[in-house]
């Protein structure tokens, strides 16, 4: 039973005075350091499309977000979308679509979905495409900012047609914190 007792008052103390040594960040204040101020998710199951033919940026109908933030601090943003490029029976060549993830007045990310085929298959394909973007902004100042997602044809196919879509039973989300500087 003693010597239990000492055990316990060894580890004690030396996880006491040997932790601060081991890690030294372990007791720092962390009041206004990386503390999550606010959290907002938006989901969406609205059917849309954008064709082979449509090289402006269109913005992907109903998939948007505005957050009010309290300043000195910054956004982490990340857009998920399950998408389905469909390539139609005559398809031939190359398409390639880019799906942007844009914060109002501060910048944007940009991925792409891309397919290439050099022989007819004669019925059309559907290829699914599980997307994400994420984007860290630096410090802001106190604003409201809106949070976007684009999407365009970059490529369009030698002869045939594509698609990209999203059907109203797949969802696609933006999710957003705003974290203290």
């Amino acid at each position: 039973m003693g010597s239990v007792f000492i055990t316990l008052i060894l580890v004690g103390a030396g996880g006491y005075f040997g932790l601060p040594l081991l890690f030294p960040n372990l007791n720092e204040d962390l009041t206004d350091n990386g503390i999550i101020l606010q959290t907002k998710y938006y989901e969406s199951y609205t059917a849309a499309n954008i064709f082979w033919n449509v090289a402006d940026y269109e913005n992907i109908p109903d998939t948007e977000l505005n957050i009010t933030t309290s300043g000195n601090s910054k956004l982490i943003v990340a857009f998920e979308g399950a998408l389905m490029l469909r390539l139609g029976s005559t398809f031939i060549g190359e398409t390639k679509y880019n799906i942007t993830l844009d914060i109002s007045g501060v910048g944007n990310r940009t991925t792409c979905i891309y397919s290439g085929i050099n022989a007819v298959q004669g019925t059309d394909w559907e290829v699914p495409c599980n997307t994400h973007i994420s984007f860290e902004t630096g410090i802001l100042p106190a604003g409201t900012y809106t949070i976007s997602v684009y999407w365009s044809s970059a490529i369009a196919p030698t002869s045939g047609w594509s698609q990209l879509f999203v059907l109203d039973e797949y969802p696609r989300s933006i999710y957003v914190q705003e974290i203290a500087g």
